[in-house]
């Protein structure tokens, strides 16, 4: 009898717009599958400028670390202050006899000496006089170091504000940049129809029409490289204030016109040195 027929191809799974086709799906494509529609499904969030401030005062890992640090630093401090304080001891035994010791004087009760159960206990309080010097000296190095750790924190947090109010104007930058673009591609693609019409006319010759053409693809390779820097800027925004993964916009609250500043330039640098935090940790 002739041998079957071969079974049919199974059905392309890829199929890209100039017919390559790709049957084959790894384990890692199946997986990557689901997450890939989960991240296409996710809308960003818009955020406003105190808004994410307030999440990094909260989650940043950076301020998270200085704090923890700041932490640490009091808690060593306390302990090097515990170690100048008198140590006490206490000392306790009981004893258990055969019997009670006594002698019999021949007048009246026996005399005991040592009765059947025996307890003594003892009390020490005991001041390191030797070693009070030494121990002022650690304490005081524990309190600086405290006291830097603190205002190391301080600035970790200085630090962590202004990057994110930073990030987030660098966010506005590339949505504006992005709406720009975007309206590019707009104006030249309409312009590119009406040539389109002008060309069947007889009006504009075909060179005119691929002129247009090469202009808005120009225009859409721009529109998808700031939306590319959009996405960057955002995902840099969340880690940066601790909430990785998580799609947000920028949200444009700002003053059209800036206010003048309140202080007076004079002043300022006496003010950053005696309050900077950096400075006040290393005089500590």
């Amino acid at each position: 009898p002739p041998p079957p027929p071969p079974p049919p191809p199974p059905p392309p799974i890829f199929q890209a717009e100039d017919g390559i086709r790709d049957t084959s799906v790894t384990g890692v494509q199946t997986c990557a599958l689901p997450i890939l529609a989960g991240i296409a499904s996710a809308q960003p969030t818009t955020k406003s400028l105190d808004e994410v401030l307030r999440v990094a005062g909260q989650r940043a890992p950076d301020l998270a670390i200085a704090e923890k640090a700041s932490e640490a630093a009091g808690r060593r401090a306390r302990a090097a202050r515990r170690q100048r304080l008198p140590s006490l001891s206490v000392d306790s035994n009981i004893n258990l006899w055969n019997e009670e010791l006594g002698f019999d004087v021949g007048v009246g009760a026996p005399l005991v000496v040592r009765e059947q159960v025996t307890s003594s206990t003892s009390l020490n309080l005991t001041v390191p006089l030797s070693t009070q010097l030494v121990l002022r000296n650690y304490v005081q190095a524990q309190r600086a170091s405290e006291v830097a750790a603190k205002e190391d924190a301080r600035s970790s947090r200085l630090d962590v504000l202004y990057t994110a109010a930073a990030s987030y104007l660098q966010l506005l930058e590339a949505q504006a940049v992005h709406e720009i673009a975007s309206l590019t591609v707009k104006n030249r693609s309409a312009q590119l129809e009406r040539a389109k019409v002008l060309h069947s006319g007889g009006v504009l010759e075909r060179v005119d029409v691929m002129r247009l053409e090469a202009a808005v693809a120009e225009a859409k390779r721009q529109q998808i490289a700031a939306s590319t820097r959009v996405d960057v800027v955002a995902d840099s925004l969340a880690v940066a204030i601790g909430v990785p993964g998580q799609l947000f916009r920028a949200i444009d609250e700002l003053p059209k016109a800036p206010a003048a500043p309140d202080r007076k330039l004079d002043s300022l640098p006496d003010e950053a040195v005696n309050d900077r935090p950096i400075l006040a940790g290393l005089r500590a």
